[in-house]
């Protein structure tokens, strides 16, 4: 049977037709379905947007994660003694800005601080504040070393896993609340609730995924600086001697990791597997004076 023409027909296709022409002026219907579909999925957004807007955006901006965790940071200080040795400063710093340089965050405004704490700590703030304790840079003994465990904290804010942390456990108020009073242009220390309770969060560690994937960045990021990437492997094996009593971190941890060993031999593993064994440099600006005048 042949097929009917357009036009053929006054109650068949012409007809169908002239009544979508009626319905739907010169364009095809096709269009106006299109459209409908696409109002469809924008109006729950705009309602969204105009019904409940966030006055944090989630996930957080550079410049909210730096307000945030500047605001933060100082509350931290409040809690510990600053090392003042513009020495120890001084070579912790450079090196901690001549690794950030080459992260996958340059643009971050990183700041690298020393506290008095015989416990080996280490902890990362949104926004790339990042503190080390005396306690920890007892444990090492190379420039190498050090890199690593900078280079770890790092790779935490070039992954924005503290921030990550801040977006899935505080509400949008609680953000607000630590990002608008008082000013965080102000010197004024964060005193609110829900300050307290993001550093809380962020003193609970990072689960086992984010923890080794913080590992594995960091090894490259001590590689680009030329400096040897096994440094931070070495740190782990200072941390838990053979005959230490418990399983030790610069950073608590959430739970589910691995064992110090288990980790030395994946991170070793991880090395090699990347190309970054092939001896480079361990102490190219020597660490022991640095050691020598640690309180």
């Amino acid at each position: 049977m042949m097929p009917y023409p357009f036009h053929q027909a006054q109650g068949g296709w012409g007809r169908t037709a002239r009544l979508t022409r009626s319905l739907y002026g010169p364009y095809p219907s096709s269009v106006f379905v299109i459209l409908l579909i696409s109002l469809a999925l924008l109006l729950p957004g705009c309602a969204g947007t105009h019904g409940k807007s966030r006055e944090v955006p989630i996930p957080l901006s550079d410049q909210h994660e730096r307000i945030i965790g500047g605001r933060l940071a100082m509350r931290f200080e409040t809690g510990v003694l600053p090392d003042s040795d513009p020495i120890i400063i001084d070579y912790t710093s450079q090196l901690g800005q001549r690794i950030a340089r080459l992260s996958d965050r340059p643009e971050i405004p990183y700041s690298f601080r020393v506290f008095l704490d015989p416990a080996p700590r280490a902890v990362a703030f949104p926004g790339g504040q990042i503190y080390i304790s005396t306690g920890l840079m007892k444990q090492v003994d190379t420039e190498c070393q050090l890199a690593g465990i900078l280079a770890h904290e790092i790779a935490h804010v070039a992954n924005h896993d503290p921030s990550a942390v801040l977006e899935h456990d505080l509400e949008d108020a609680e953000l607000a609340a630590i990002a608008r009073s008082p000013r965080a242009a102000s010197r004024e220390i964060d005193s609110s609730a829900a300050g307290a309770k993001a550093l809380a969060l962020l003193a609970v560690g990072y689960g086992q995924e984010i923890e080794l994937q913080a590992d594995r960045t960091a090894l490259l990021y001590v590689s680009r600086a030329g400096l040897n990437p096994d440094g931070m492997i070495e740190v782990i094996e200072n941390l838990n001697p053979s005959n230490g009593e418990k399983e030790m971190f610069w950073e608590p941890l959430a739970g589910g990791h691995p064992s110090p060993a288990q980790r030395v031999v994946l991170l070793r593993a991880e090395l090699k597997s990347l190309g970054l064994d092939a001896g480079l440099p361990r102490d190219l600006r020597p660490y022991a004076p640095i050691k020598n005048r640690l309180k």
